[in-house]
């Protein structure tokens, strides 16, 4: 089921805990000047997505200035581990990632990245989520992106109270 018609280009909402915004800056910055990243965990009301939480890079993760690839099988098994605990309601939205020497704005590769995750059907994410922390002077800027009709497409971000 498409996230929005086909027809109509209006940008989603993605709500995001204050404390996960925190969070994320807080990784960009340990693992800075290297990218860095993970999943992005939760569910979608309507045209509303809801981050609840993320999965971390994982152990076997490579990071370099320009690139970054998480392991994947480590994050695989999180993601199962916290569907099962959510009682099935909490599953992959898309991933995240730092620009720790650049602006938020998706990269060739990233564009590419979201076309494969939404061509990917044990995905189960037709419209994936890219969410961006790229680094501006002293601090860090936060985008998010979704993949819509075979394009990366601003979304608005709101912080959302804690649960």
């Amino acid at each position: 089921m498409p996230l929005l018609p086909r027809r109509r280009l209006t940008r989603p909402l993605v709500w995001v805990p204050a404390g996960l915004l925190r969070e994320l800056a807080a990784q960009a910055d340990e693992h800075r000047p290297r990218e860095t990243g993970g999943m992005l965990l939760g569910w979608r009301v309507g045209h509303e997505l809801v981050i609840a939480e993320t999965i971390e890079a994982g152990p076997g993760a490579r990071r370099a200035r320009d690139s970054f690839e998480a392991d994947g099988p480590w994050q695989e098994r999180r993601l199962l581990e916290a569907y099962d605990r959510s009682g099935r309601t909490v599953t992959y939205l898309g991933d995240w990632h730092s620009h720790p020497r650049g602006p938020a704005r998706p990269s060739g590769r990233d564009r590419e990245t979201a076309a494969l995750v939404a061509g990917w059907e044990d995905a189960h994410i037709p419209e994936p989520l890219t969410l961006i922390i790229g680094r501006r002077s002293w601090r860090w800027r936060l985008r998010c992106f979704i993949y819509l009709n075979g394009q990366m497409r601003r979304a608005h971000v709101r912080s959302s109270p804690p649960r």
